[in-house]
């Protein structure tokens, strides 16, 4: 029975740790999104996509976004 109890407090802490990773991605994408030169339909889509998809959109946003930044200069 112990053994479920450890395995129940490490998927909290791996619970906490992937939720700590998810707001510091969140906070710096959603002010990139917030501050950028875009229509305000844009910044709410992005800003959805990130919360909805946490990191996996916080990364996809910076994929795309950056590198047609890039791209264009």
């Amino acid at each position: 029975m112990a053994i479920f109890g450890f395995a129940i407090d490490i998927g909290l802490v791996a619970l906490f740790i992937y939720g700590l990773i998810s707001l510091v991605a969140f906070i710096p994408a959603s002010i990139d999104i917030i501050k950028s030169k875009r229509d305000v339909k844009y910044k709410i889509v992005w800003l959805f996509i990130c919360l909805i998809l946490q990191v996996i959109g916080v990364a996809i946003y910076y994929f795309v976004e950056k590198k047609k930044g890039k791209l264009t200069g």
